[in-house]
């Protein structure tokens, strides 16, 4: 099943780029907190949701696994 993103504003921030030998990801930000958005095959779609949305976050990866580290959520934590 394709999964459109469809963003209610034109642009995006504070968010964090991670990538894979397979795919590359946009995951939260500021007016897409909770999104995890896969480029993979030239086309976007949304992979997931993380449980609390982030912005100006950060990550580590190993491998093809990241964690997402720090950054705030809409209620300042």
């Amino acid at each position: 099943m394709k999964i459109e993103l469809k963003f209610v504003f034109s642009s995006i921030y504070a968010y964090l780029i991670v990538s894979t030998s397979e795919a590359a990801y946009i995951i939260g930000g500021g007016y897409t907190q909770g999104v995890i958005a896969e480029y993979k095959n030239d086309s976007w779609r949304q992979f997931g949701t993380l449980l609390k949305g982030r912005y100006w976050h950060g990550s580590i990866a190993l491998g093809d696994e990241a964690m997402i580290i720090g950054g705030f959520s809409i209620d300042g934590r």
